[in-house]
């Protein structure tokens, strides 16, 4: 019977979960493949903004082992790419042994969280990915849960594009320290001193911020949608 786990790793050899430690930088795994014994990784990445980080994100990704890349599409904030690499001791094992990966899944901060369904016993699935990093966390799970997970991944890349990296970090902080909460816990001159901003640029970098959430999660047709039923 097939069981779906949630499991952290943190892969032992990953050129993503090196680019996923540099700061401004979260990696979507989207898809993979393999192609004349070839294994193909379709990425997307939360581009860095601070040169430094700009200039670690290119030279990691363009070290001698990391594989052959192609970028796809590419923004200010965003870079999608194919990695294509000889092979891929992760994926042979989990893709390769009759289990299913839950796709987009998320590497952040060197650590790959991932959904896996499999009809193995979990010692022998905790055993075989040991041999590939260091297991964090291995907890037994639902199908929904795996389901959800993705939608959210997805949503949250959609919604993190639109944003500037100060927008980001002003509206992950403000959640983080419970500005949004009620009643709330943290306030808006507090969150203006601890980013070194005014009252007043961070009131507008909030603003702005809650316009483009609020817009990708109701979607231009609804907007369509009340401007025809206004003008009629």
């Amino acid at each position: 019977m097939h069981r779906p786990y949630l499991i952290y790793m943190r892969p032992y050899r990953s050129t993503l979960a090196e680019l996923s430690k540099i700061p401004g930088v979260e990696i979507l795994v989207l898809g993979i493949t393999y192609d004349n014994s070839k294994s193909k990784t379709l990425v997307y990445s939360l581009q860095p903004q601070k040169k430094k980080h700009v200039d670690e994100f290119s030279k990691v990704l363009n070290k001698e082992d990391a594989g052959k890349v192609k970028i796809l599409m590419k923004s200010r904030s965003s870079l999608t790419f194919v990695i294509e690499k000889d092979s891929c001791d992760f994926y042979e094992y989990t893709l390769g042994s009759g289990n299913f990966v839950i796709f987009p899944y998320l590497i952040r901060n060197g650590v790959r969280k991932f959904y896996l369904i499999s009809e193995e016993d979990p010692k022998v699935i905790t055993e075989k990915l040991a041999k590939r990093g260091d297991i964090l966390r291995f907890q037994n799970s639902f199908i929904y849960e795996a389901i959800n997970n993705s939608y959210r991944l997805i949503l949250q890349a959609d919604i993190f594009s639109k944003l500037t990296p100060l927008q980001r970090e002003v509206i992950s902080r403000a959640v983080i320290r419970g500005y949004f909460d009620w009643p709330r816990k943290f306030s808006l001159t507090d969150l203006a001193k601890e980013l070194g901003v005014s009252k007043a640029t961070l009131a507008e970098h909030i603003r702005r911020s809650e316009a483009k959430i609020l817009s990708s999660l109701v979607g231009l047709e609804w907007k369509n949608a009340r401007y025809e039923n206004t003008s009629s």
